[in-house]
């Protein structure tokens, strides 16, 4: 019987040659090479002089968004009656203590980012010792599962024998990783599964086929 390579495109002319997960890998990665030669000096020289941080933070912004909503407001009200004027007056003060608020936070900030620019280095040990590799065995059983995974599917590419696309070995890899994992709560990794993008990724190649 002939084995039919498995599709990895949705061209039809590519999967009636066969194109594996082998040949594919070969024929996209000249075109990502040259990518990456041209497109990192590219985004150097573009943003070699440019801070790569957030102008205002979120809630700065909401703040804005939020003396911007009390001020209009207070402007749609008319001061025709007694009432009225001292529910103007009343937004206008809360516009007004925002703004107070708004300042403060604004000069926080300021003083936060001029801070992070002399002390980039201490920042990035901090985050170093903050975030670091809690669970190392954890780590190198990943990289273990990770490794095989990504072996079996270039033999599976020139290995006729090995009965299994791409799907199975990946799913095959999961279960093997979770075994590995020895993990007691499997709710807990259920709940942190992003099922609408598997959903997605389904119907895609359901439509696909």
């Amino acid at each position: 019987m002939e084995r039919k390579g498995l599709c990895v495109h949705p061209c039809p002319r590519f999967c009636l040659q066969g194109l594996d997960f082998a040949g594919f890998t070969a024929h996209m990665f000249v075109g990502i090479c040259l990518v990456l030669l041209v497109s990192f000096p590219l985004l150097r020289l573009l943003y070699w002089n440019k801070k790569l941080y957030n102008k205002e933070p979120s809630e700065i912004v909401e703040l804005k968004h939020e003396i911007h909503v009390w001020r209009l407001t207070a402007q749609r009200i008319s001061p025709a009656s007694r009432e009225e004027t001292a529910v103007r007056r009343l937004l206008l003060g809360k516009v007004l203590a925002l703004e107070h608020l708004l300042a403060r936070r604004l000069r926080t900030f300021h003083r936060q980012i001029s801070q992070e620019d002399k002390n980039w280095e201490t920042n990035i040990q901090e985050l170093q010792k903050k975030h670091r590799i809690s669970d190392r065995i954890l780590l190198i059983k990943c990289l273990t599962v990770l490794g095989f995974v990504i072996f079996t599917f270039f033999l599976n590419s020139f290995i006729p024998g090995i009965h299994l696309d791409l799907g199975w070995i990946a799913i095959l890899g999961a279960i093997w990783l979770l075994i590995l994992a020895d993990i007691h709560d499997f709710e807990i990794i259920l709940h942190r599964v992003e099922w609408a993008t598997l959903l997605f990724f389904a119907a895609l190649f359901v439509l696909m086929e």
